[in-house]
């Protein structure tokens, strides 16, 4: 008799429109890549998910103790460098394995619009500068361009929300943080108005699937989902779960 094949465990997190979240079909467009690509690329594997709103556990404990298999989704640094990376950049590339990219995003450096900084052409301008970034989110695109302590203050208010408000405030000199991400925080305060994003230095960072490397299936896990992502682009499904996605979302916020 065959036995029959585990089901595949996702974990992600709660709140991120209109990439994850409870609220919206199939549970946000990253969700549905991952449950999707379950179901092509010639899988047949049964997926089971869950939502834990700490990020930073998703991957401290679940991956490596095998209670979820893969956490959706996590940008990875450019492990060229790591030498400038922290302790979490470090573990990312030498503890985690990463599908293909399934979502880029822009990360963007957000003032107040008639701050000398909009203008800035590079990094080093922010230098003496207080950055807010929110408890939880990646710093490694900071730390990869040198815009950490003792350059910088770094600031780490629990949400995007919270460094929204430090911004306006006059808490923080800019917001370092996904454009998506930004624009529904200062959108929540009705203030899109009053602030800007520089031009001149936006970075584009690429989303993937991780699991841990001490899984033992790691490999195969991997190549399951890499095979179904492609089938998608290749079909063009992957274009409309994300196209449809958005479209849910920009419906709900107008």
């Amino acid at each position: 008799m065959e036995r029959a094949l585990t089901a595949i465990k996702f974990v992600s997190g709660n709140g991120w429109k209109p990439c994850s979240d409870k609220g919206l079909t199939g549970g946000g467009i990253l969700v549905r890549l991952a449950t999707t690509a379950m179901q092509r690329g010639g899988n047949d594997r049964e997926t089971t998910l869950a939502f834990v709103d700490d990020w930073d556990a998703h991957v401290s404990v679940p991956l490596p103790s095998r209670a979820f298999d893969f956490s959706i989704v996590w940008s990875m640094p450019d492990c060229t460098k790591i030498d400038l990376l922290g302790d979490e950049g470090v573990q990312r590339c030498t503890e985690y394995a990463a599908t293909e990219p399934v979502h880029e995003v822009a990360h963007v450096l957000y003032t107040l619009i008639d701050s000398e900084l909009a203008a800035a052409t590079s990094f080093e301008d922010f230098y003496g500068k207080r950055v807010c970034k929110p408890e939880g989110w990646s710093v490694f695109p900071l730390e990869e361009v040198g815009l950490v302590e003792p350059n910088v203050t770094l600031v780490r208010p629990d949400s995007p929300l919270g460094c929204a408000e430090a911004l306006l405030a006059g808490e923080a000199d800019v917001f370092a943080i996904e454009m998506e991400t930004a624009n529904e925080a200062f959108g929540q305060l009705g203030a899109s108005d009053k602030v800007t994003s520089n031009p001149s230095l936006v970075r584009f960072l690429s989303f993937h699937f991780v699991t841990s490397k001490s899984n033992p299936r790691a490999d195969e896990y991997i190549a399951l989902v890499n095979n179904g992502l492609n089938e998608m682009r290749e079909s063009g499904e992957w274009y409309d779960i994300v196209s449809s996605g958005l479209a849910e979302y920009n419906a709900a916020t107008q």
